[in-house]
């Protein structure tokens, strides 16, 4: 599986910020986040050295150092959820 493309990862970014602004920008919890960092280092389609040793997903593209914490976010492949649903716009 190939990393999105630059396009492709600007999109699901402002997706994702629109749901999340929507949403009223909730943040996960600190054990919720550790427990999604957790299974993204784990995961075969992590990438620990991109953004500069923040870790990307490989399917999605996304900083999960970002993305682990808005709690309207959940994993593309099914490993961790949405605490929180966000109404997209």
């Amino acid at each position: 599986m190939s990393t999105p493309s630059i396009g492709q990862m600007a999109l699901s970014f402002f997706k994702s910020a629109a749901v999340f602004v929507a949403a009223g920008m909730p943040r996960a919890s600190v054990e919720e986040i550790e427990e999604r960092l957790g299974t993204c280092r784990a995961c075969e389609h992590y990438d620990p050295e991109a953004y500069a040793g923040t870790g990307r997903c490989n399917v999605c593209g996304c900083n999960m150092e970002v993305k682990s914490v808005m709690a309207t976010e959940a994993c593309p492949m099914g490993k961790w959820h949405a605490c929180v649903k966000g109404n997209a716009t």
